[in-house]
């Protein structure tokens, strides 16, 4: 899997909260 994919999914799920 891409770092960057993992990392935009991660920060959309941290805002969410």
């Amino acid at each position: 899997a891409c770092l960057a994919l993992l990392n935009v999914e991660a920060a959309r799920l941290w805002r969410h909260r």
